[in-house]
């Protein structure tokens, strides 16, 4: 899991200290979480992989990383409510390539 950790807190579109706001943490925590130093909580990571687009259905299942992400820009301006937002657009996302998904494997 460090592994992922590392690759969604680097490759992230979004700063360090606009993810230690969305996340509800101090930036110094970020940097323990991506160096391995600290274990990421489980509600952490999944709020992590809302945030930039990675399915935890995908992570589940050991695919690589693949940051899938609506709203996919520079963040340095963006506020604690914008980055919820995102987070639930990107989530909304990922329940709907599940749907259509299963969908497909239905037919």
């Amino acid at each position: 899991m460090l592994d992922i950790i590392q690759e969604l807190l680097t490759h992230s579109p979004f700063s360090q200290e606009a993810i230690a706001l969305f996340l509800e943490c101090d930036q110094s925590t970020i940097s323990k979480w991506k160096s391995g130093d600290r274990k990421m909580p489980a509600e952490k990571f999944e709020k992590l992989c809302h945030l930039v687009g990675y399915s935890l259905e995908d992570y589940a299942q050991g695919k690589p990383l693949s940051i899938k992400n609506v709203a996919h820009f520079r963040s340095d301006s963006l506020s604690n409510e914008d980055l919820n937002a995102l987070a639930e657009l990107n989530k909304m996302a990922a329940n709907l390539a599940m749907l259509e998904r299963l969908s497909n494997e239905n037919k």
